[in-house]
């Protein structure tokens, strides 16, 4: 399937296998609500690790084919967090939104004044795909740093030298301990030391 709004049918399949498609959506709760015969409305959830969750809300019209997403909002959670979201709320007199009018992304500091525009989105092209890949590389960000706050509590245990501890160890052994646990967290953080 090319493109997933090539029919009311084919969007409403997609929706529904999204998380046959991507593994890193953990439950989802979306739904296609027909509201007659040309208008459907698609509302929910895809939840992610880390208490991350995607709020989807889009209008999808389908008088003419392929069906086009009309209106649509997606907020992005980390418990309750709102981190930043996107909508297509036209606004004309704000120019450093006029790349991509009306697609735009609200962030941090100030969410509801502070836009960015937001080449990404698309009103022909379903906007969900590229949202998950987003949350995937956040998730991907927060396992680092909790992979790394790991290594480094690591390193700091080896690089203790108790009294008790260094009894009938040799200090080459100590040093080697360092050394490995060091290059843990350097190669973690893709440090390269020259």
């Amino acid at each position: 399937m090319n493109n997933p709004l090539r029919t009311p049918e084919d969007y409403e399949l997609f929706l529904y296998t999204l998380t046959d498609k991507f593994p890193s959506v953990r439950h989802s709760t979306i739904t296609f609500v027909r509201k007659g015969a040309s208008l459907a409305r698609v509302v929910g959830e895809l939840c992610f690790d880390h208490e991350i969750r995607l709020v989807v809300r889009e209008r999808i019209l389908y008088h003419r084919l392929p069906a086009i997403i009309d209106w649509y909002g997606y907020e992005v959670w980390q418990g309750n967090q709102k981190l930043y979201w996107y909508d297509s709320q036209p606004h004309p007199d704000d120019r450093s939104l006029q790349s991509t009018h009306p697609h735009h992304k609200h962030i941090l500091p100030d969410m509801k004044h502070h836009r960015i525009p937001a080449p990404e989105m698309s009103f022909t092209q379903p906007n969900l795909p590229t949202l998950i890949r987003d949350i995937e590389s956040f998730l991907k960000r927060i396992d680092v740093e909790t992979q790394g706050n790991s290594s480094l509590r690591l390193l700091s245990t080896y690089c203790e030298i108790e009294e008790s501890g260094t009894q009938g160890t040799s200090y080459s052994v100590l040093v080697k301990q360092k050394m490995i646990a060091l290059n843990i967290v350097l190669n973690q953080y893709d440090i390269n030391v020259a």
